[in-house]
């Protein structure tokens, strides 16, 4: 769908004018924003903007400060942000230069492949045939698509080749593949957008800068427990994706109990020793160090071309993000109680 830039009203001056002061009607509102009532209708039903008062009929009020909204969440509409995206800006849950980043490189993935279709289209006009044309497009195509056996052979290969489990156990190199098999390389029918975003991602992997940011970001959490069972990891970990997809669910907030349970099972699960359980608020702080740490620019990227390839991706980080958010809270809490 085509969004096209809002016209807005000259002579309105929203900041000029306070809070407190003025209400408007939903028509007046999609008046001054360039838009139409049935789109700022729609802007309520999914919750990212509900107006700040109702008539005693029920008719929608907006202030001055709900219009300025209004006119960000066109702007971004625009600018070719999902609906979801917004509401995470809006509801501060997002950076917005994280949001940014996300977006330039998905633009820009989405440039390259048009690019690219452009190119297979004049390709296959040459051909004199509509027959003809059409078995070069579905040849081409078989070309520059890859199967999900030959994009787990390539990243098993890729593995091997940078030697990026050598001073781990060998079984933690099936941990990777099973992530990359489960989220990155899923079996289903791909759209040439996710296509060339493999294709980024191939040559992610191939950077050197990469595979050595990828090694300061997991290792730290394996070093720290040699001896642990990766098959007790992979349950775990799906079993922890789910408990905080319900947390998200239920809007549960980083102190509550659902998600402190969650980080404390966590952190409980990467002990290695007698004596980390013996001084258990040392390791959940040794714990929270690793996980809190600032994630690299380069696995940033990773995680934004994975988030094209599988939308799934995406639950994925928000989990992370929430455990994460329940770890500084309770790192936070430790620091109170030793006041």
């Amino acid at each position: 769908m085509t969004i096209s830039m809002p016209k807005k009203e000259p002579a309105m001056l929203l900041s000029k004018v306070p809070d407190s002061e003025l209400y408007y009607t939903i028509g007046e509102a999609a008046k001054m924003i360039g838009s139409t009532v049935k789109t700022v209708r729609h802007y309520d039903e999914v919750g990212l903007l509900k107006p700040t008062k109702y008539t005693e009929g029920g008719h929608r009020l907006y202030t001055t400060a709900d219009i300025w909204r209004l006119e960000l969440i066109v702007m971004l509409r625009y600018l070719d942000f999902g609906i979801e995206d917004i509401r995470h800006m809006m509801s501060d849950d997002t950076q917005v230069a994280e949001a940014l980043d996300w977006q330039i490189e998905a633009l820009a993935i989405k440039m390259s492949t048009l690019q690219n279709m452009i190119t297979i289209l004049k390709e296959a006009k040459q051909h004199h045939s509509s027959k003809d044309s059409l078995n070069y497009i579905h040849q081409l195509m078989d070309t520059i698509t890859t199967s999900t056996k030959q994009k787990n052979q390539y990243i098993a290969d890729k593995i091997k080749e940078t030697k990026l489990f050598a001073d781990t156990p060998p079984e933690w190199e099936d941990s990777v593949l099973f992530l990359f098999n489960k989220y990155i390389v899923k079996d289903h029918k791909k759209t040439a957008r996710q296509t060339f975003a493999w294709n980024e991602l191939k040559k992610l992997i191939n950077d050197l800068q990469f595979i050595m940011e990828f090694k300061e970001s997991t290792f730290p959490f394996i070093q720290s427990n040699p001896k642990f069972d990766v098959e007790v990891w992979k349950s775990n970990l799906e079993m922890r994706l789910l408990r905080l997809q319900a947390a998200i669910e239920q809007h549960a907030a980083p102190n509550s109990p659902v998600v402190q349970a969650i980080v404390m099972e966590a952190a409980m699960m990467m002990q290695s020793s007698e004596e980390q359980l013996l001084d258990k608020r040392a390791y959940l702080r040794q714990y929270a160090q690793l996980a809190l740490r600032p994630r690299p620019e380069l696995m940033k990227r990773f995680d934004r071309l994975c988030m094209i390839i599988n939308p799934e991706w995406r639950t994925l980080l928000q989990a992370d993000k929430l455990l994460l958010q329940g770890i500084q809270w309770m790192v936070d809490h430790l620091e109170d109680d030793d006041k």
